[in-house]
């Protein structure tokens, strides 16, 4: 029996007794009610919001946050917050990087009940959101044998502060959580998947009927070249877009089944890349009342497949011009290429409404959208897959509000 009970007198000892066993009690109930609640989630974000809820419910109604890893970057995120209004959504640590940092890098968990003298504890969160942390405990979540992230709950209501008893409760918090993670993430792959299988059939589909229906159209442009050879530039541009219409669902097709990209290499100067893109979508923007220009630095040649890379520069076009601000009168996309310590660059750059953090961080994931009615969520997964079988790489920036700019830089250098 605990020590500072057996000191007291007995009616107190009784008392003392009974609340521990009713508190005891509560956060059996509270956890099994988590173990429960739990299975009926296939979303991360609600599933961490409610287990803040019951983090808070048993640990005093201290704030609460938890923190995931993004496995590209190895910066730690604030996945979900409880409703106590801190909003950390918007701050990132680096990896070791403050007491969480630490949880995660060592997944060792900490109780902290003194933040100032705390040589590990980071006031840069606190100075961004406003907020005072004068105490705090924190537990990683561990996945598969690895750590994903942590839960912390801050500054405890009584003047005890934190205990082992309390690690030891936001501890089985924090497994549970992880359990549901993993349920979680293994039904998205396994819906992923299906939904793959599902495009794949509908891409063969597609790819059989615009064949026909794109030969028509072909014809008929030769038709018009035969009877009027004036009209030559522009059906020479509807026979190149209406062969793109076809690769590019060939390209859905063999990236829904996974297949290989077979490149057709040739060595191209970016300069003629740039300008034929420009040709193609002039006019098409003008109508949209958006300015496209060209800056030209020094062009170089490079391996690549003009058509497949063609397409690239074409998406994120296509995306640039649906990225104008409403009302904005002003909207300018900007086709670039050039030299850069050696290295041959290519870059389209807008004006519009730029992407938030999230959206930079999930723009690759498949089937992932946001802000666009029409959005698939596979353009610009297909964009990667195609840098990335080049050997080039793609970098974006973004400001909410601002722009965006995407830039493909490439590593193999042509025509030698």
């Amino acid at each position: 029996m605990n020590k500072k009970l057996l000191r007291q007198p007995r009616g107190n000892r009784v008392s003392d007794l009974l609340k521990q066993v009713r508190q005891r009690e509560a956060e059996i109930d509270v956890l099994q009610e988590i173990n429960k609640r739990f299975r009926d989630h296939f979303e991360i974000e609600s599933l961490l919001r409610e287990v803040l809820v019951y983090a808070r419910c048993i640990l005093e109604r201290s704030p609460s946050s938890a923190v995931l890893v993004n496995e590209e970057t190895q910066k730690l995120f604030f996945y979900a917050t409880d409703d106590s209004g801190a909003g950390l959504e918007s701050v990132t640590l680096d990896w070791g990087q403050g007491v969480v940092g630490q949880v995660v890098a060592t997944g060792q968990a900490r109780i902290v009940n003194d933040c100032k003298s705390d040589a590990d504890f980071y006031a840069g969160v606190d100075q961004v959101t406003g907020f005072v942390t004068r105490s705090l405990i924190c537990v990683p979540m561990v996945a598969e044998g690895k750590v994903i992230g942590a839960m912390e709950v801050l500054n405890r209501t009584d003047e005890h502060g934190y205990t082992d008893k309390d690690l030891r409760i936001l501890d089985i918090v924090a497994s549970q959580a992880s359990l549901a993670i993993e349920f979680v993430r293994a039904n998205q792959k396994r819906s992923f998947s299906e939904r793959m299988a599902l495009v794949g059939n509908m891409a063969a589909g597609v790819v059989h009927d615009l064949r026909n229906s794109l030969s028509v159209i072909l014809g008929y442009a030769d038709l018009i070249t035969m009877q009027n050879s004036a009209q030559k530039p522009y059906t020479d541009v509807i026979c190149r877009e209406v062969r793109k219409v076809t690769e590019f669902c060939q390209e859905l097709l063999e990236y829904s089944r996974g297949d290989e990209l077979c490149l057709d290499l040739a060595s191209v100067e970016l300069s003629q890349l740039i300008e034929e893109t420009y040709t193609s979508y002039v006019e098409l923007c003008k109508n949209e009342n958006i300015q496209l220009e060209i800056k030209q630095g020094e062009s170089s040649l490079v391996m690549l497949d003009l058509n497949r890379m063609g397409r690239v520069v074409q998406n994120i076009l296509s995306n640039a011009m649906q990225a104008r601000l409403p009302e904005q009168t002003d909207s300018k996309v900007v086709l670039e290429y050039g030299k850069r310590d050696g290295v041959a660059y290519l870059a389209v750059e807008d004006n519009g409404c730029g992407m938030d953090e999230d959206t930079v961080n999930n723009l690759y994931q498949p089937f992932f959208t946001k802000g666009k009615v029409s959005g698939t969520g596979l353009g610009m997964a297909i964009v990667k897959n195609i840098v990335v079988v080049h050997g080039a790489d793609i970098q974006v920036k973004s400001i909410l509000g601002k722009g965006t700019r995407f830039e493909i830089s490439f590593s193999n250098p042509g025509g030698k």
